[in-house]
């Protein structure tokens, strides 16, 4: 449409892809889609004062975590919520909305 048919920007390499986090019973981890907004830190850290996420790294190695690097079902995480209401990509989805496979789960009406 824009004749624009390569990105400009080079491939991540398999090392730099995070892996998905499915570990927490009410919430799915998607960072690959994380756009580095830092809503989900404010969230947690002002509104809802529990300091569970925040920002690690610097450059191509920045990315959010959970506590000390933990998966997000092995950290402090209390399951409010205010993260995935917060978070404007999907990188955090209530679990009950995906499937085995990270995808939307379809529901039957």
């Amino acid at each position: 449409m824009n004749g624009v048919s390569d990105s400009r920007f080079p491939a991540r390499e398999a090392c730099h892809v995070p892996l998905l986090d499915d570990s927490h019973v009410a919430m799915s981890v998607n960072l690959d889609a994380c756009i580095h907004c830092n809503l989900c830190v404010r969230a947690c850290r002002e509104v809802q004062v529990n300091d569970v996420i925040g920002m690690a790294g610097r450059g191509l190695d920045a990315q959010i975590v959970f506590d000390m690097n933990d998966p997000m079902g092995q950290s402090t995480c209390v399951a409010c919520g205010e993260c995935v209401q917060a978070c404007p990509t999907g990188a955090l989805m209530p679990a009950s909305v995906l499937d085995d496979k990270q995808a939307w789960r379809q529901s039957r009406l």
